[in-house]
């Protein structure tokens, strides 16, 4: 009697998709991990310093913020293609 059973796919994802998804979510995670540096950095600055408040304003930890996101993510970029040359 021949097999009628459904077959299915062994992957859901196929392995380029993987690839890509691995490769976004670490970019997302060394972007937040350099938007929580870049603003851990300027609090601590801005509690243990006597600049003055205009400097290191509200405004200026949300710009501080989004540049260490897109430094990181960079930087993760960078990182990955050098040391993982199979998910480029």
């Amino acid at each position: 009697m021949p097999n009628t059973a459904i077959k299915r796919p062994d992957r859901i994802l196929s392995l380029r998709l993987q690839k890509k998804l691995y490769r976004a979510s670490s970019y997302i995670q060394y972007a937040i991990t350099g938007a929580f540096l870049a603003f851990s950095i300027l609090t601590i600055v801005n509690i243990f310093t006597d600049v003055p408040d205009v400097i290191l304003s509200i405004k200026t930890e949300y710009i501080c913020t989004i540049l260490g996101a897109v430094i990181g993510g960079l930087g993760g970029r960078i990182l990955s293609e050098r040391y993982e040359p199979g998910f480029r």
